[in-house]
């Protein structure tokens, strides 16, 4: 999964309800958006999808970092974006 940090909770909830269920970068299948945890990451949502059993890394997946900028930074001012450097 991935983490995206909005400036603003209002941000966030717009993403979430606007892009879940939907494909981001090159993926063929549709990402889940779901909340951080409230008490430390108020303004992030966590952004699950399945990389492939093919796919060792996350490096060689169909979703990068700046896909998830440029998708997400549509709802509101983006402070972060993190990817894990591994599948497990």
């Amino acid at each position: 999964f991935g983490m995206v940090k909005f400036k603003t909770r209002e941000n966030a909830e717009t993403a979430k309800m606007e892009l879940n269920g939907k494909k981001i970068g090159k993926s063929k299948r549709p990402v889940r958006v779901i909340w951080g945890d409230t008490s430390v990451q108020k303004h992030c949502v966590h952004v699950k999808f399945d990389v492939g059993k093919e796919v060792k890394t996350i490096q060689d997946s169909d979703i990068s970092e700046d896909d998830l900028q440029k998708v997400f930074s549509e709802y509101g001012q983006v402070q972060s974006v993190n990817l894990p450097r591994h599948s497990d």
